[in-house]
C-alpha cells in the first residue's frame, strides 16, 4: 500500500477528523449497555402476534416489578426500533405497579391468530418484529431522538434486545431468535436481571400477563452474615489462638465465592487479615463455611477484653460483618517455662542441652 503523505497542517487535521469519525461509527455498532432496573423491569417481549401459525392476534410488551415496594409509572415510555434502526416508536403507561406484579401492554394485530390478549393494561399501535428487534423501557415520554441506535443514561430503565442481528441489548448478547409462536420471557417469574439479555432471558411459547395476574413478589436477597470465635478464650499474650468465623451465605441468589478478613491489630497483626477455609492456617475442614486463621497474640498486647472485627464478602458483590471475642490475659513470669538446672547439666561430664564438657 501507498504510503499517505499530508504536507498541509489543514489535510493533517481533516484526515485525524476523519479517522476518529470512522472510530466513532465503529464502536457505534452492536455494543451492550447496563440499564438501572432495580424493581420495574421488561419481562416479556413477543413480535409475532396475528402472524401465520400464531395463537394471539397481537404483539405484546410484558412489565414486572421485581422490587420491594410499589412504583407508579406514569409518565413512563416503551420504544420499539427494529434490530439496527434508529427511528423508534412509542408507547406511553401511566398507573402503579405492586411488588410481584405484571403489566401488559398490546401492540400491533395481525390478520392472523386465533386468541386475543388478556385485558391490557395499556394499548399501543407498534408493529414489532417476530424474530429481532429492540425495546427500551424509559422513565420519560420524550421520544428517542431519530439517529440513535442504542439509548443511554439516566431515563433508560430497562432495555432487551431480541433475536440475531440485534444492535444494541444488555450484557454479553441478546437474547435467543424469537418466531410467530415463541417470545422471549425473563427466567425466574421475571425476578432475575444481571444486566444480561442473552442470560436473563429464555424463549419460551407466549404467556401474557397483566395488573389481574397473581401476584409473584421475588424474594428478597440476602447478604452472607457470620459469627465469630476464638479457641482457647482467654488466651495469653505471646501465645496463639484459633480466631474463626462460621459463615451463613448470602441468599436469592446463594453467595458464591465467599471471603472473610478480619482487622487483628488490637493483638498485633495486621488490619486486613485473610481467613481461610481450605485446610490451611488452623482451618480443620475445607469448604465447610467456617473460615480459620490461627493467630499469635503480641506479646505487647495489653491485657483485656478485645473485639476484632470481621468482614464477609460474595462474588454477588454483598457484604457482611461478624466481631470476634477475644480476652487477653498478661504473661505471667511466675507461670513461664523454664529449664531447671540438672536438665541443663546433666549427670555426667557433658551438659545435657550444650553437649559441652564439663572439667
Amino acid at each position: 500500500m501507498a504510503e499517505l503523505k499530508f504536507k498541509s497542517p489543514l489535510w493533517r487535521r481533516l484526515f485525524a477528523l476523519l479517522c476518529l469519525l470512522l472510530l466513532a461509527g465503529f464502536f457505534a455498532g452492536t455494543r451492550p449497555v447496563k440499564a438501572v432496573s432495580p424493581d420495574i423491569v421488561i419481562s416479556q417481549v413477543y413480535g409475532g402476534g396475528g402472524n401465520s401459525g400464531a395463537t394471539y392476534t397481537h404483539d405484546f410488551i410484558e412489565l414486572f416489578n421485581r422490587g420491594t415496594t410499589a412504583v407508579s409509572i406514569s409518565g413512563w415510555s416503551v420504544q420499539y426500533a427494529s434490530t439496527t434502526g434508529t427511528n423508534w416508536s412509542r408507547t406511553n403507561l401511566s398507573g402503579t405497579l405492586q411488588p410481584g406484579q405484571y403489566y401488559l401492554i398490546q401492540q400491533a394485530q395481525g390478520t392472523g391468530g386465533t386468541t386475543s390478549l388478556p385485558t391490557p393494561d395499556a394499548i399501543g399501535t407498534i408493529a414489532m418484529s417476530a424474530t429481532a428487534g429492540k425495546v427500551v423501557l424509559l422513565n420519560t415520554i420524550a421520544t428517542i431522538p431519530a439517529g440513535t441506535s442504542c439509548p443511554s443514561g439516566a431515563t433508560v430503565v430497562d432495555l432487551v434486545g431480541y433475536g440475531s442481528g440485534t444492535n444494541c441489548f444488555e450484557g454479553a448478547g441478546p437474547t435467543g431468535t424469537l418466531s410467530n409462536t415463541t417470545d422471549a420471557i425473563r427466567i425466574n417469574n421475571g425476578c432475575t436481571d444481571t444486566d444480561n439479555n442473552a442470560a436473563d432471558f429464555t424463549v419460551s411459547t407466549p404467556n401474557p400477563r397483566n395488573t389481574a395476574s397473581p401476584l409473584a413478589p421475588c424474594a428478597v436477597a440476602t447478604n452472607p452474615s457470620g459469627v465469630g470465635a476464638a479457641n482457647p478464650d482467654p488466651v495469653t499474650a505471646g501465645n496463639s489462638t484459633l480466631l474463626t468465623v462460621a459463615v451463613t451465605p448470602g441468599t436469592n441468589p446463594t453467595s458464591t465465592g465467599l471471603a472473610v478478613s478480619a482487622d487483628l491489630s488490637t493483638i498485633g497483626g495486621p488490619a486486613a487479615q485473610a481467613f481461610f477455609d481450605n485446610g490451611t492456617n488452623g482451618d480443620v475442614t475445607p469448604g465447610d463455611n467456617i473460615f480459620s486463621f490461627l493467630a499469635t497474640v503480641s506479646t505487647g498486647t495489653a491485657a483485656g477484653a478485645k473485639s476484632l472485627p470481621a468482614t464477609i464478602s460474595d462474588a454477588q458483590a454483598r457484604t457482611g460483618s461478624a466481631a470476634i471475642g477475644l480476652t487477653v490475659q498478661a504473661a505471667n513470669p511466675c507461670t513461664q517455662s523454664y529449664t531447671p538446672i540438672y536438665a541443663i547439666q546433666g549427670s555426667g561430664l557433658s551438659a545435657a542441652i550444650t553437649g559441652n564438657v564439663t572439667t
